[in-house]
């Protein structure tokens, strides 16, 4: 499965700001407060929807109400399971109901990290997910550096630049033959680098300006623009790659809400004997990711309330303020919930 860019056509997202000048007003926006009320002159929108979304939202207390409904449930992590620290409220009896009813679950995390190096830290959070239940964009990236099969990287080159922290294990770990020292003799670059809002980014923009002097493709395995992080946001390699974009640059994403992340979570699921989407549920977090990759997708979503718009929607009181952020982002949940709870 080739990985969607906004060179080779798919889904193309506008990018989160009109000048990458703007960068600094926007770190500085209630964004990062953990609200998107104000997050750009113009919204995130993607191109070539092939189906219409469903045009209201139902508010439901939790997955007791969808019981008989679905069978298969593709669940992000940050912002629904945990918070970057922390298991949240009601996520273990929530899994554990949900799996002696015979539901088959597949972790969706947009993580630049191979999964295999992410389950020892959920499982010190106290989270029990199970072998082979997660799966990341740095999976599919990481197989693709190993032994390219998709368009992307069958023509991209075979040597990449990571920018990226040098603390972060589990993006080149076993791939370090594939890494190049020097960005001048690499053929493209892989971005991995995340941060806390606020922190400066100038070393990161200065290395993207030299691969767009260089003509470098760029690889995004976590398209997220920000996250939760504790009671703070982090920015995330997407929001840097948008960056890239806005400058000229070639991106190719493979994470949610692109289709080979969503593709490799339904096979999983059919896997596990799920293979009619009308009994798959997406829940996430984040309307631009999670619930736009269910739309475009044609799987049900519900939004949970705990995660990046928790600021803003306050436990769901109010429904008006969703409403809101779908009419701004063009993306609307089947469902929407105040946590992962049963």
């Amino acid at each position: 499965v080739a990985g969607h860019s906004f060179i080779r056509g798919g889904l193309a997202p506008h990018n989160l700001t009109s000048s990458p000048k703007l960068c600094p007003r926007l770190k500085s926006s209630a964004l990062f407060n953990g609200a998107l009320s104000e997050p750009s002159e113009r919204p995130i929108v993607f191109a070539a929807l092939n189906t219409e979304v469903r045009d209201a939202t139902t508010k439901v207390s939790g997955f007791n109400e969808l019981e008989t409904r679905y069978s298969g449930f593709l669940v992000d992590l940050c912002g629904v399971i945990h918070n970057g620290f922390e298991s949240l409220p009601h996520v273990d009896e929530c899994l554990s109901t949900l799996r002696s009813k015979g539901a088959a679950i597949v972790f969706l995390s947009n993580s630049s990290r191979g999964s295999e190096f992410i389950v020892p830290g959920l499982r010190k959070k106290n989270i029990d997910i199970r072998p082979g239940e997660l799966i990341t964009p740095g999976d599919l990236v990481r197989n693709q550096i190993r032994d390219p099969t998709d368009a992307v990287f069958m023509d991209i080159g075979r040597s990449l630049f990571n920018i990226g922290r040098s603390d972060e294990t589990g993006v080149l770990d076993g791939l370090e033959d594939k890494a190049a020292n020097r960005m001048e003799a690499a053929d493209y670059v892989l971005m991995t680098y995340l941060c806390d809002a606020g922190q400066s980014t100038e070393s990161v923009e200065k290395s993207l300006e030299k691969a767009l002097r260089l003509k470098m493709p760029m690889v995004c395995p976590n398209s997220d623009v920000i996250a939760c992080h504790g009671d703070k946001m982090r920015l995330c390699p997407g929001y840097f790659a948008q960056m890239y974009e806005e400058m000229g640059g070639e991106v190719h994403y493979y994470g949610k809400p692109y289709s080979p992340i969503y593709e490799a979570g339904l096979e999983r699921l059919r896997r596990l004997g799920v293979d009619d989407k009308s009994k798959v549920l997406m829940v996430g977090d984040n309307l631009l990711t999670d619930v736009k990759g269910a739309n475009v997708h044609e799987i049900d979503s519900m939004l949970v309330a705990t995660g990046i718009y928790r600021n803003e929607l306050k436990d769901l009181q109010d429904m008006a303020s969703l409403r809101s952020l779908s009419d701004k982002f063009g993306s609307v949940p089947t469902y929407a919930a105040a946590g992962f709870r049963w």
